[in-house]
């Protein structure tokens, strides 16, 4: 009785899902350091306005609001 031979081992053992699973990893270990090589620190001198827009009185947004409602 001759030896049975052994199946390739490739991705067709693994579930669709698991494949899936295995080329997102793949990728996210490609392209993840790009992002992170885009956000380097840069010197902000410490006389610079500060970045931050005050939101207007509730009462200011009601009555914009109340124009948007009588057009």
């Amino acid at each position: 009785m001759p030896i049975p031979a052994r199946p390739p081992r490739t991705c067709a053992h693994l579930r669709p899902g698991g494949l899936l699973v295995a080329l997102a990893l793949v990728v996210s270990g490609l392209f993840g350091t790009l992002p992170a090589a885009a956000q380097t620190p840069v010197a902000v001198p410490p006389d610079a306005p500060a970045r931050y827009h005050p939101l207007p009185s509730v009462r200011a947004q009601a009555e914009e609001m109340q124009g948007w409602v009588e057009a």
